[in-house]
């Protein structure tokens, strides 16, 4: 009776058994990704039929091999290998690439991932494998891409750099002696002299926007310094009037207003002053060019730690749907033969640039016909008057007023 009894439960517990490792080699076999079973000796114990299809090989071929087998050669760093199987018998998950060889000798990089685990009551190390010679290829050839992308840039940037000068020499040329030559001929012949110099003038502000949209491209990883941003000691507000200065001619032949709004007096901060008469300048392009009516209005304040500017046109102001491209390089709202204004569209992207190379911030509001305020805020602390002892040690004297 007890001998029965027994024999019926051990019948019992191996039916158990079989019905857990058949549970367990349902599971194994089906993952779609190789699974792998090693012992510490980095023996395979088991593989499951993913493993097979990845290497080719058939099951009683991997059993006791080790990854030396399945290392492509002269890729393949199983030092490293160990040593991530070591760790992952220690607890510490591994997850990295590995470069395998298949039966037929094709090599193949996968991502592997080590766990420990139990295998029959035997610690082990569970592995799971993935092909990822499509990632590794989309990888690779979006890095070739990039780097012809790069060498493209380069050679455009060289291109650019040797006919700078070839462009500006005779244009300065041309506009120097249109000068000379406004002041000489007779007034029915001054009107096709401007003419000339407008051209002119236009031509070597498109230049200037295409050459400095391309330092800025070409450096656009680099930092302020790279950029050769020089923060020094400059009176904002001369600043601000000397690059107005360059539309008042322009803006009262529109029959435009232009007026500067700021504290009335020297405003000394800590700035790259070219970079903000550069700013002012597009903004002020813009500005005059697409108002017909009414005037400009520069408005300036500053509170020790930052100088805001606005600037402020009753000219057509920007429709809500093209607000999102306002920045955008060769964005203009009228394209092609229809368009109203001339330009090359680069006035804004430079701005944003340059208001990025002072860690400031650019924001527009505006409406269809009812103008447009750009506002600027850029960092720039208030800057201190020398005193009389420092500016006699450099042999000058003291000024009220910054130069």
């Amino acid at each position: 009776m007890y001998e029965s009894q027994t024999i019926s439960a051990l019948q019992r517990l191996n039916g158990s058994l079989r019905e857990r490792e058949a549970s367990y080699r349902g599971l194994f076999d089906s993952v779609n990704d190789a699974i792998y079973v090693q012992d510490r000796d980095g023996r395979f114990l088991d593989v499951n039929p993913a493993m097979l299809a990845m290497y080719g090989y058939r099951r009683e071929e991997l059993i006791g091999q080790t990854p030396t087998l399945l290392a492509a050669p002269g890729r393949t760093d199983l030092g490293d290998t160990a040593r991530r199987v070591r760790l992952a018998f220690e607890g510490v998950p591994q997850r990295f690439d590995w470069w395998g060889r298949r039966k037929n000798g094709e090599v193949f990089p996968k991502a592997v991932a080590l766990h420990r685990g139990t295998y029959f009551g035997q610690e082990v190390v569970i592995a799971t494998a993935r092909d990822i010679t499509e990632r590794v290829r989309h990888e690779d050839a979006l890095r070739a891409a990039k780097e012809k992308a790069e060498e493209m840039n380069r050679l455009k940037d060289a291109f650019l750099a040797n006919m700078s000068h070839e462009f500006r020499t005779p244009l300065t040329t041309v506009l120097g002696f249109t000068q000379i030559l406004a002041e000489e001929v007779p007034a029915d012949l001054r009107e096709p002299v401007d003419m000339i110099e407008r051209g002119g003038r236009r031509l070597m502000d498109t230049l200037n926007a295409v050459l400095d949209l391309s330092l800025f491209e070409a450096q656009a990883q680099a930092r302020a310094e790279q950029h050769g941003v020089q923060a020094e000691r400059i009176d904002a507000m001369a600043v601000i009037e000397r690059a107005a200065a360059r539309f008042r001619e322009e803006a009262s032949e529109k029959g435009l207003t232009l007026g500067i709004h700021g504290p009335g007096r020297p405003l000394p901060v800590l700035l790259d002053g070219d970079h903000l008469h550069r700013i002012l300048h597009h903004l002020l392009s813009n500005a005059v060019k697409f108002t017909e009516q009414g005037g400009v209005a520069v408005r300036v304040r500053a509170d020790g730690a930052h100088l805001f500017l606005s600037v402020e046109d009753t000219g057509v102001g920007i429709s809500a749907d093209f607000l999102p491209h306002l920045f955008e390089a060769f964005k203009q709202e009228s394209d092609g033969l229809q368009r109203t204004y001339e330009g090359a569209g680069l006035g804004l992207t430079l701005t944003r640039h340059l208001v990025d190379l002072l860690d400031g911030t650019i924001a527009v509001s505006s409406e269809k016909g009812a103008g447009c305020t750009f506002h600027v805020t850029l960092p720039a602390p208030c800057a201190p008057v020398p005193s009389s002892r420092s500016a006699a040690a450099r042999g000058t004297r003291p000024h009220a007023t910054p130069a």
